[in-house]
């Protein structure tokens, strides 16, 4: 199904580019090269910039129990989410190096920092939210945890 629609867009990028071509529309034929192509290399480094899944695991599941909202963000990119109450949130994680996502609650807020090294997926009420693109966490000065650098960087927490 995937090579199917991927095959059908570009048929459908390269008819539409014979058709200016022939009507003499020049400029509107190079910019829909270069949009394609500019698309075409998205979906190619997208497919390619996932890493590889390592050995090292670690999963924290958090439930809002107070009576109003919390706000969730999962670093290290700052993705903010609002849980209803009652509402579960799962982190988990792989890594090519061991560590742990570390959980820091703050009144009504609560952040996950996963390790470096590794892939951070995201579920609120079982439904997978988020994945963090799939890119791993960068490296790090050694002895220094993401949420050291973060709020080193920010200057206090998020």
């Amino acid at each position: 199904m995937c090579c199917a629609r991927q095959l059908f867009g570009l048929a459908l990028c390269v008819a539409v580019l014979v058709a200016l071509l022939v009507a003499e529309r020049w400029w509107w034929a190079l910019g829909l090269a270069l949009l394609c192509s500019a698309l075409e290399l998205y979906r190619w480094m997208r497919r390619r910039v996932r890493p590889r899944q390592g050995n090292h695991r670690d999963r924290v599941e958090l439930r809002n129990d107070a009576e109003g909202e919390l706000r969730f963000v999962l670093e290290p990119i700052g993705m903010v989410y609002t849980l209803a109450p009652g509402s579960t949130v799962v982190v988990e994680a792989t890594g090519e190096e061991p560590g742990r996502i570390e959980v820091i609650r703050h009144g009504a807020s609560t952040i996950a920092y996963p390790w470096p090294s590794s892939v951070a997926h995201l579920f609120i009420d079982g439904k997978h939210v988020d994945d963090t693109v799939g890119l791993a966490v960068p490296p790090l000065p050694e002895g220094t945890s993401v949420r050291d650098f973060i709020e080193g960087f920010l200057g206090g927490h998020a």
